[in-house]
């Protein structure tokens, strides 16, 4: 009988496992991470996967640690008793055919009734979930049910496994109902990790183990472990993690086939047949990440006229010359273009994707820009419409409306630029008509303000990374103010491009803990005008000075003046503001708040 387990698969895990071990035997870090994962099943294999992803995202090795077998009512109703009050992180996994046994079994043998107690023990489950994350410091993370398997059951039948899924989808559906319902306030975040999602991936008898299951009630292949321990890994360091915000793309052999220049316009191939396929489904890709947010430029050695008549003329393109927000087309060199695409958009190097066919261009940004993550299409082309989404580098992206409007607020940028130099800088600045908006933040604007804290660097303070519960909670408490700063001008609207977020002083007034800004509006008086309303806001709640602090890093010098600049007074580490002293908003803007 074949070895059901490739010898390199078992290479590869013995490697993984003396890893771990190598990392568990060295002294813990005072700031690592402690996962609680609770499941309803077998999860100990999850360890080695998880642990080894996050100690090299983080830099530090995480406790592992696993609850009880099928204890998630329990933990959830006494988090203490289980330690899951003392965990940076809660991890739960419920399986149908686990926590509902009785209620499942007596479904397959047609209990008319057994399908009603099912949906009220998924909805309660769901409500369970909403207590223990409202009740813990940590964040919960909890995953959906994957189709039944096991006991016997036949995935070959189409009815049978028609049925389970139908189930399946219906008691995920009762457990979202049951966690909205006690996560109504908005203030606490549950994360979701979709093993659902990845059995269909698997394909169910794919990802099942009967051997385990039946030995150690564990229900998964290793494979299927190391994969969901990966997905629980990236959605864990997704919260803080920011994905590239800018893909360059070189044009000949990459959007198309075909050198444009030498083989003519009506040569190249972007179409519905082999090779032009693979390029035209790569577009699609590119064209997907463009409408979450992420910023495509073209980076060729070409003729500018050539590239644009291959956009407007070459069959099959599914990328317009509206959709790129950057081009650089000539005969210079490749790294000399992406740094000065790097100071067009205003953007750290560090956040851009390269794509090229060429080893000589791959190998000359790798060399001359380190920081830059550079990605080569692939001999086989067959591979290329996968290169973006395998990368992983957009896995767990969180899109907000702001980062939808992005590629059109890059347009308008331009068309700024093309005013400011006909003018001076003052006129230029009356000409905006800038509007600044400083409003309380809610549920609708959490997604979007965690984003900027966990991405910006220079126009920052203090760069404290917050993810986006602990946001919500500040925004819930009574003794703390989280507010979000919005401009638009005569061009357009900028977005969300602001956060203060100030926290009441024992004794009197208030400090602000976090003040940051885009770089994409510096310059233009926004900061003034939100410190200047948010000093006023918090006022009439509280009397008192107003304090913060500049926390020094490697990029925000920018702001190392700025509480000085509006009045704030050295005091040992902090500034102060005192309660007499106001900030004017400039005079060429209008700042709302409310």
């Amino acid at each position: 009988m074949a070895d059901p387990v490739p010898a390199s698969s078992r290479s590869q895990s013995r490697a993984l496992v003396a890893r771990w071990r190598e990392l568990v035997a060295q002294p813990t870090h005072p700031d690592a991470r402690k996962i609680l994962v609770v499941a309803s099943h077998t999860a100990n294999p999850l360890e080695v996967p998880m642990g080894i992803g996050l100690a090299d995202a983080d830099g530090t090795t995480p406790s592992v640690v696993f609850a009880d077998y099928n204890q998630l009512f329990q933990v959830c109703l006494s988090p203490t008793a289980h330690g899951a009050d003392t965990a940076h992180d809660i991890v739960l996994l419920w399986r149908i055919e686990d926590v509902f046994e009785r209620d499942f079994h007596a479904w397959t043998n047609l209990d008319d009734l057994a399908f009603g107690r099912l949906l009220d023990g998924a909805g309660a489950l769901g409500q369970a979930v909403a207590g223990l994350a409202a009740s813990v410091q940590g964040i919960v993370t909890v995953g959906d049910a994957p189709v039944p398997v096991g006991f016997g059951l036949d995935h070959h039948d189409g009815a049978e496994l028609s049925h389970l899924a139908g189930l399946q989808h219906t008691m995920n559906q009762a457990f979202d109902a049951g966690l909205a319902d006690g996560l109504s306030d908005g203030a606490v975040i549950v994360e979701r990790v979709r093993v659902a999602a990845l059995q269909l991936a698997f394909g169910s008898l794919q990802a099942f183990d009967r051997r385990t299951w039946l030995m150690y009630r564990q229900p998964y292949t290793g494979a299927f472990n190391h994969a969901l321990g990966g997905d629980i890994v990236t959605l864990l360091t997704g919260r803080t993690r920011v994905p590239p915000k800018v893909v360059v793309l070189d044009c000949d052999d990459t959007l198309w086939a075909g050198l444009a220049a030498n083989d003519g316009i009506g040569n190249l191939k972007c179409s519905d047949a082999f090779p032009g396929l693979a390029h035209r489904e790569f577009q699609m890709a590119a064209k997907r990440l463009r409408s979450r947010g992420v910023l495509l430029a073209i980076a060729s050695k070409n003729d500018r006229p050539v590239v644009d008549q291959a956009f407007a003329e070459v069959d099959g393109m599914v990328l317009a010359a509206d959709d790129i927000s950057g081009w650089k087309v000539s005969w210079g060199s490749k790294p000399q273009a992406l740094a000065e695409l790097a100071n067009e958009f205003n953007l750290g190097i560090d956040s851009f994707v390269f794509v090229d066919d060429s080893d000589y261009e791959i190998g000359a940004v790798r060399s001359q820009l380190p920081e830059i993550i550079a990605l080569q299409v692939p001999e086989d082309i067959e591979a290329l419409p996968d290169l973006l989404a395998e990368s992983g580098l957009f896995r767990a992206m969180r899109v907000t409306a702001d980062d939808r409007e992005r590629t059109a607020r890059m347009i308008a940028e331009s068309g700024r630029s093309a005013t400011s130099t006909a003018m001076s800088h003052d006129d230029f600045l009356a000409s905006l008509q800038l509007r600044v908006g400083l409003t309380e933040v809610g549920p609708s604007e959490l997604g979007r303000v965690t984003q900027l804290i966990n991405k910006t660097n220079q126009f920052n303070l203090t760069t404290v990374r917050r993810d986006q519960g602990e946001v919500g909670a500040l925004a819930a408490r009574l003794d703390a103010a989280v507010f979000a700063a919005s401009v638009e001008d005569r061009f357009g609207e900028y977005g969300l491009v602001g956060v203060i977020i100030a926290v009441q002083q024992p004794d009197a007034g208030w400090h602000l803990d976090t003040v940051l800004m885009s770089c994409r509006v510096l310059g233009r008086g926004v900061e003034t005008a939100m410190l200047a309303g948010v000093v006023g806001e918090l006022r009439k709640r509280r009397t008192g000075p107003v304090t913060g602090r500049y926390v020094a890093t490697d990029r925000n010098a920018l702001v190392a003046d700025l509480l000085e600049r509006h009045g704030f007074t050295p005091d040992g580490d902090a500034f102060v503001l005192s309660a007499d002293t106001a900030i004017d908003v400039p005079a060429h803007l209008a700042l709302t708040v409310g």
